[in-house]
């Protein structure tokens, strides 16, 4: 912050230096001011295209959809066959839930770039978001005849198990996987497939291979943590930690590594994960479930009593809500 600011002093008037500030600004986290530094830089971009087109797509992190849309017009005014313009646009309108919209400037850049990977797998998007997931996955293949990115692996993936297509979608992820191994975001995908059928041995071994591909993944030994317990409790709480150490302000975090050393009798500590997990997220009802059993443990049965009642009056499914109604009837049963 403290260059980009001394930069803008010294060229008050550069619009790579307004880009940068508004940049940093939003890394950390102070949209407003980011908005005002991209109002200067809109001014200094001027008509170029390109640069307009650069200045919207900050203005869209910082929540300033009005702006970057008239700045992506302005673009396509200047140069109506811009499909960064055209796609910058389609994209904010989804944002938006401007659908039909969206898919009319899709299909607009695709008229004169009918190969355009990013608008086909935009309109895919743009398809699946509607509920057309068929349409989508059709979409999804043909970006991926053009180009094998895992990322439309994944995108394909995901339509076909919203169109119901659950196994279908599952071989051919495989089958993806075992032509391309060592693909983060397809082994993930792969992974969180099969842990939720219940695939947990496959699905251990496939968190096992990505920890030591993305080892600063907070998530990736989140979700490993959960599969090891049953295994290993020691392993377990060791992964749990180093999820904790990589993100210390993740409620799923904070969650898991609470559940875990409850597992292993540390109550005192669990609990105030839980807690901690509960203040940062108190919409996933796994972690009132948790607390719960913590706080009966621990003897509080008046608030683990309340934390059920909390977790069944969400009205979500979740895996432990049949041993929560349990749980709950023998506390108001007063066993």
């Amino acid at each position: 912050l403290k260059i980009v600011q001394a930069l803008n002093r010294q060229v008050p008037n550069s619009l790579i230096a307004k880009k940068g500030l508004a940049e940093v600004q939003l890394a950390g986290g102070d949209k407003d001011l980011a908005r005002s530094t991209l109002e200067d830089a809109t001014r200094l971009a001027g008509v170029n295209p390109q640069q307009l087109v650069a200045v919207a797509r900050l203005q869209v992190k910082a929540g300033a959809f009005e702006e970057a849309e008239r700045n992506l017009l302005r673009a396509l005014k200047e140069r109506p066959q811009s499909s960064a313009a055209g796609l910058g646009l389609a994209d904010l309108m989804a944002r938006q839930g401007r659908f039909p919209q969206a898919a009319a400037e899709v299909m607009g850049v695709l008229e004169y770039e009918p190969d355009n990977v990013t608008a086909i797998a935009l309109l895919a998007d743009i398809k699946s978001a509607q509920g057309r997931y068929e349409e989508a996955g059709g979409l999804y293949r043909r970006a991926l005849s053009l180009s094998n990115r895992p990322e439309l692996v994944v995108s394909l993936h995901r339509a076909q198990v919203k169109a119901g297509r659950v196994d279908k979608a599952l071989a051919e992820l495989r089958a993806w996987h075992d032509a391309h191994p060592g693909q983060g975001p397809v082994m993930r995908a792969l992974a969180g497939h099969l842990q939720q059928t219940g695939k947990t041995a496959a699905a251990r071994q496939l968190y096992t291979e990505l920890a030591a591909l993305e080892p600063q993944n907070a998530e990736v030994h989140n979700n490993l943590a959960n599969l090891l317990l049953p295994v290993d409790a020691e392993l377990a709480l060791a992964t749990a930690m180093r999820a904790y150490e990589l993100e210390p302000q993740s409620a799923a975090v904070l969650d898991t590594l609470g559940w875990m050393l409850v597992q292993v009798g540390e109550l005192d500590r669990g609990l105030s994960y839980l807690r901690d997990a509960l203040v940062r997220n108190s919409r996933v009802p796994t972690i009132r479930y948790h607390l719960a059993v913590a706080l009966e443990e621990y003897g509080n049965k008046a608030e683990a009593r309340q934390e059920l009642q909390r977790a069944l009056a969400m009205k979500m499914p979740f895996p432990e809500r049949d041993e929560a109604t349990r749980r709950l009837m023998l506390l108001q049963s007063g066993r």
